[in-house]
């Protein structure tokens, strides 16, 4: 990114998932967008996405996914994976079967 490999302005919003790293390298930006919910959210375009990116300090930023399948799932303070966003689906979540995912390591010194 850093304005090389913008996509084109455009009016197609969606919902979106997206990955970016900050230019020091040490952070790693996760974002997921909700959309097709009028009143909530409309989504946004692949150039929304990469504006957003770049607000949130990501050097490099790539498009994940999108549409109904595009969530973000958190663990609560009980340990139990939930929706940290509303996926589009009007049936809720999709069953999807493939996932990025980070997984913090219990290591003891």
């Amino acid at each position: 990114m850093g304005g090389a490999g913008l996509p084109e302005p455009s009016d197609v919003r969606h919902p979106r998932t997206a990955l970016g790293l900050s230019a020091e390298g040490t952070r790693m930006i996760w974002l997921d967008e909700d959309g097709r919910q009028r009143g909530y959210s409309e989504g946004v375009s692949e150039y929304e996405l990469a504006q957003l990116m770049l607000e949130a300090g990501c050097s490099d930023a790539m498009n994940l996914d999108g549409g109904g399948s595009s969530v973000m799932l958190l663990r609560d303070k009980a340990g139990a994976l939930t929706a940290a966003n509303r996926p589009s689906d009007p049936s809720g979540q999709r069953p999807v079967p493939v996932v990025l995912c980070i997984r913090r390591s219990e290591q003891s010194n």
